[in-house]
């Protein structure tokens, strides 16, 4: 799918106050800036929950994510994974999300996915937080993404693929999570 202008996402372009739950994108995304795998822009007070987008994504300028080019203020991500590369974008480029905006939370998340670009933010999960955020139990993979840095956990691919890594994490593999 490609979009003109800003706000691409491979599900939706913007959103927000509101609620988004146990929905998938399976896409390639290219668009200009704010660019996602689902999502281009989360903003203001919106709740993803169980949330995942495989495919790859191409930014022509900044933010740009594996799952949301950029998640801007007072959202809450939990239970939400990208697959898919990310390449292009000036900067905020991140396996992940591009930025993590203020009063922003993200839980139990994960990025797998080559991260490809001259950008100066690169993340191999999320590229650049602001410092009222946290990222709890959240991790990428660092050799997939070929990133070493960036804002949440990486570790390499054998421990991504072992289910008591995330079970330790107190993730929930009861009723949400699998590794199959």
């Amino acid at each position: 799918m490609t979009g003109a202008g800003e706000n691409v996402g491979g599900l939706i372009g913007y959103t927000e106050y509101g609620a988004i739950m146990e929905c998938r994108a399976d896409v390639n995304v290219q668009g200009d800036d704010t660019v996602g795998g689902l999502i281009g822009l989360i903003s203001n007070m919106n709740t993803i929950e169980e949330c995942s987008s495989y495919g790859d994504v191409v930014a022509a300028t900044g933010y740009a994510g594996g799952f949301s080019g950029r998640v801007a203020q007072s959202c809450d991500l939990t239970d939400c994974y990208s697959w898919g590369n990310v390449a292009g974008g000036s900067s905020y480029v991140g396996g992940f999300t591009g930025r993590l905006g203020e009063d922003s939370d993200v839980t139990n998340c994960y990025s797998v996915g080559y991260i490809d670009s001259e950008a100066t933010e690169i993340g191999g999960f999320i590229a650049v937080k602001d410092a009222s955020t946290t990222i709890t139990n959240s991790f990428w993979d660092t050799e997939t993404s070929g990133s070493e840095d960036g804002e949440g956990v990486g570790h390499v691919t054998s421990w991504m693929q072992t289910q008591s890594n995330y079970e330790s994490a107190e993730w929930d593999f009861e009723t949400v999570w699998d590794i199959v």
